[in-house]
């Protein structure tokens, strides 16, 4: 993009060009921006008064805001983004407490839920155990009851009990 002629800005005390500084472009808390200079030798201008275009002024500075300023320019981006990026990062960190507390609540409760499987399983070993308990007790009554009635020998491979376990 090339300057406008001459004629076209108007006459300024600010159109002395930087020299010999760095213009570094500073946010402050509320998103506004501005730019300052910062002199590396030499003298001259080093303030964001550069005048280039008078229609839209930067109404920040101390003269009057007869100086143009780039990042004047979009102020209501500027302030969008700003704000954007503020809530951005606020919900950024409520959503992180957020997964921390489910993690948390998560944690606890497969503990719990562990903790229930364990019990339930050790109730069905039991169960499983007593169910077994009293099937052998109900062969060994009747193997007695066999042989006190018929009062006669059994052959071992008859009267040897055989307890299966199911396995599963």
């Amino acid at each position: 993009m090339e300057p406008p002629p001459s004629s076209a800005v108007s006459p300024s005390s600010h159109d002395t060009p930087v020299t010999g500084g760095v213009a570094d472009e500073v946010f402050d808390d509320s998103g506004v921006s501005s730019i300052s200079g910062s002199s590396t030798g030499g003298g001259g201008n080093t303030s964001s008064c550069h005048s280039r275009d008078e229609s839209t002024p930067d109404t920040t500075n101390a003269h009057g805001g007869s100086c143009w300023s780039p990042s004047r320019r979009n102020i209501g981006l500027n302030d969008s983004i700003s704000e954007k990026w503020a809530q951005a990062s606020s919900n950024c960190s409520d959503a992180k407490k957020y997964l921390e507390m489910i993690c948390r609540n998560l944690s606890d409760k497969l503990a719990q839920f562990d903790l229930r499987k364990e019990q339930e399983l050790r109730q069905v070993f039991l169960d499983l155990a007593a169910g077994q308990m009293e099937k052998n007790e109900n062969l060994q009554g009747k193997w007695c009851a066999m042989k006190c009635l018929l009062g006669t020998p059994i052959k071992p491979s008859l009267r040897a009990i055989q307890v299966r376990f199911i396995a599963s």
